[in-house]
C-alpha cells in the first residue's frame, strides 16, 4: 500500500488503524455466522462473502484477519475518491466507516 499524498498527516495504514478502532465498538463482533436483517450471511465484524458459512464459529484471528482487509479496501476506496481536497486522517476514517458499511 502506498501512502495517499491527499491524506493529511497519515497514510492509508494511519487511516485503516484509526477506522478500525473507531468502526469495531459500533459493530460489534459475532463469532458465529448469522444471517442479517435482510438475510445476507454475515460474522465476525460485518464481514461477509462467499467464505461465510452460517452457523460456523470464527476464532478471533480470523474475525481481525476479515476486519482489517474489509477496512483496507474500504480505505482504499475511499483514497481513490479523493481528487479535490486533502482529507484528514479523521476525516478519511469517517468516509472509511461509511464506505465499510454501503461499499465502495
Amino acid at each position: 500500500m502506498r501512502p495517499n499524498p491527499k491524506i493529511i498527516g497519515g497514510s492509508l495504514a494511519a487511516v485503516v488503524a484509526v477506522s478500525m478502532a473507531f468502526i469495531k465498538p459500533w459493530e460489534g463482533v459475532r463469532h458465529v455466522a448469522y444471517s442479517d436483517v435482510v438475510g445476507i450471511t454475515t460474522a465476525c465484524t460485518g464481514h461477509t462473502g462467499p467464505e461465510v458459512i452460517l452457523g460456523k464459529y470464527y476464532d478471533e484471528y480470523q474475525c481481525d484477519a476479515w476486519f482489517k482487509r474489509d477496512i483496507t479496501i474500504a480505505a482504499s476506496g475511499v483514497a481513490s475518491c479523493v481528487n479535490r481536497a486533502p482529507l484528514t486522517v479523521n476525516q478519511a476514517a469517517a468516509f472509511t466507516s461509511l464506505t465499510f458499511n454501503i461499499g465502495v
